[in-house]
C-alpha cells in the first residue's frame, strides 16, 4: 500500500486525526464515506462497467487507508492484518447457514480462535 500518497493527501486537504475530533463522529464519517464507494462498486458491477468497478476499488482503498490512518492504527495495522489472516487461515470451505446459497464460504471449525484485535488498540 502506498502510505506516501494517504500521508501527502492528508496534509494537503488538513484532513481530521483521531487527536483532533471526536472518535465516534469521524469513524461514522469513514464509514458513510466507504459505504458510498461500495455502493458505487455494486451499481457497476450491476451494469458490468467494468472501469467504474475498478474507480470504485481503487476509491474505496483509499478511504480504507484514510481510515486507518485517520483511527491511528497505521503502525498496528499490518500486525492486526496477519492477525486476522492467521485466524482466516484456519478456517475451513463450506456453508454457513446464515448465508444461504453462499457457493464458498469459509466456516469456524471446532477448536477455532478468533483474532486478538485487543492486543493492537
Amino acid at each position: 500500500m502506498n502510505w506516501s500518497l494517504i500521508d501527502q493527501m492528508y496534509e494537503k486537504f488538513n484532513m481530521p486525526l483521531r487527536e483532533h475530533v471526536d472518535l465516534t463522529h469521524l469513524s461514522l464519517d469513514r464509514y458513510h464515506f466507504m459505504l458510498e464507494e461500495v455502493e458505487e462498486f455494486k451499481d457497476a458491477a450491476c451494469c458490468g462497467d467494468e472501469a467504474e468497478m475498478l474507480d470504485a476499488l481503487v476509491d474505496l482503498q483509499v478511504f480504507l487507508m484514510g481510515s486507518i490512518k485517520s483511527l491511528g492504527y497505521k503502525d498496528v495495522f499490518d500486525a492486526a492484518f496477519a492477525e486476522v489472516m492467521r485466524a482466516n487461515l484456519a478456517k475451513e470451505v463450506g456453508q454457513k447457514s446464515t448465508r444461504p446459497g453462499q457457493m464458498h464460504d469459509l466456516i469456524k471449525p471446532k477448536g477455532w480462535t478468533p483474532p486478538n484485535m485487543e492486543q493492537f488498540v
